[in-house]
């Protein structure tokens, strides 16, 4: 599963006047009619819990040359750290942060939140979106394990999850195994 590549993106709130931001990489299109994302926050991170209060967030794409973001607003808390003081940003249409050097950015409401494991599904309804820099690609996750930003996951995770699909399956013959 870690070979499945997904865009980079910062996921940013705001709540009493304080932005929040946190690295995400489970973010996918949910609905074309309505037009809906899935935003999948981790119950661990304070921004998580900033949505879940607030209901308000913005997908902000991070760009092929910002491998930074993912340390930067991926490891570190904003229990702890001030994320937003050395990045440049403003607030958006729907009062979350902007990330001035993101590729583009989307602007959305949660209409439903689903409890998936240690990830919530924040089903949400895109009110604005921009494209900033549009010669920008963006960071891919795979781009960043190349690179040594990130670590792939445990294998041995993926193995079992694989094993317990195999096990589900009338179809084993096509499903290949895992190295």
């Amino acid at each position: 599963m870690d070979r499945l590549d997904s865009t980079c993106v910062v996921v940013t709130a705001r709540e009493n006047d304080k932005p929040y931001g946190c690295f995400a990489t489970f973010v996918t299109q949910a609905s074309i009619q309505p037009r809906r994302l899935a935003v999948f926050t981790s119950h661990e991170n304070l921004t998580h819990e900033v949505i879940e209060r607030t209901g308000l967030l913005i997908v902000n794409v991070a760009p092929a040359d910002r491998g930074d973001w993912l340390r930067h607003f991926g490891y570190q808390s904003g229990r702890t750290t001030e994320k937003f003081e050395a990045i440049s940003w403003q607030w958006g249409d729907n009062g979350c942060p902007v990330l001035s050097d993101a590729v583009g950015y989307v602007e959305g409401e949660v209409v439903a939140s689903v409890d998936a494991g240690d990830h919530t599904a924040q089903i949400v309804t895109p009110t604005t979106s921009r494209l900033l820099h549009p010669r920008q690609q963006p960071l891919r996750m795979m781009d960043a394990v190349a690179r040594g930003l990130e670590e792939p996951n445990d294998p041995k995770h993926w193995r079992t999850l694989f094993d317990w699909a195999a096990s589900k399956s009338s179809r084993t013959d096509k499903i290949l195994p895992l190295p």
